[in-house]
């Protein structure tokens, strides 16, 4: 949404389809249409700032060829080729995962978050992740905020849409105040950017 003079010195709020959300995601384009933010996944294989996109994720790898000669690509990670020797080595806290590997699943042994894809080690083991365990994982934006199954974040949390945050405003992928100009109805407003608190009143 942008504000224009309707001519009779009138402020209004008219739909703007270049004024995208953008959100954080190098593998997505960022676009809108009048329903609001869409973000589209790019290619598997376009060049990101981590990598290659694969499923609109920037990740490691995609491919054997994007690692180096004594590695190999494992679940889009470069890792040692003794990750794929079905043997737990030395370094590795499970089977062909952990440490120095791909992340371990739900169940499997860890020593440290990194060590589980759920991002959550516990007693040894890695665990399923919840929305009340102090870590961010899962589809979180934030430690036990945002995303599918969490509670909206707080101001200055992290987020990757409007609903992830209390305030309803996630700008730069950092959770916002309410304020008049944001271009999204909330605080008291009774209207985008108008009405309640705000010097303009809605039409």
């Amino acid at each position: 949404m942008r504000r224009r003079c309707d001519g009779l010195g009138v402020l209004e709020e008219v739909v703007d389809l270049t004024d995208a959300h953008d959100d954080g995601n190098d593998c997505t384009i960022d676009q809108c249409d009048e329903t609001g933010p869409v973000h589209t996944e790019l290619p598997d294989g376009t060049r990101c700032r981590g990598g290659y996109c694969a499923r609109g994720t920037c990740v490691e790898c995609i491919r054997q060829a994007d690692c180096s000669d004594t590695d190999v690509c494992d679940q889009n990670v470069c890792v040692p080729g003794h990750c794929v020797d079905n043997r737990q080595g030395d370094s590795e806290t499970d089977t062909d995962c952990g440490g120095p590997c791909a992340p371990c699943a739900e169940g499997q042994k860890c020593e440290v978050d990194a060590d589980c894809s759920s991002g959550a080690c516990k007693s040894e083991r890695c665990a399923a992740p919840t929305t009340r365990d102090g870590r961010a994982n899962g589809s979180e934006t934030d430690v036990d905020c945002g995303g599918r199954d969490a509670p909206a974040c707080s101001d200055g949390e992290r987020c990757a849409y409007h609903a992830d945050c209390t305030s309803g405003v996630c700008i730069g992928n950092i959770c916002r105040a309410p304020t008049c100009t944001d271009g999204t109805q909330n605080g008291r407003e009774t209207g985008i950017d108008c009405g309640g608190a705000c010097p303009v009143a809605c039409e």
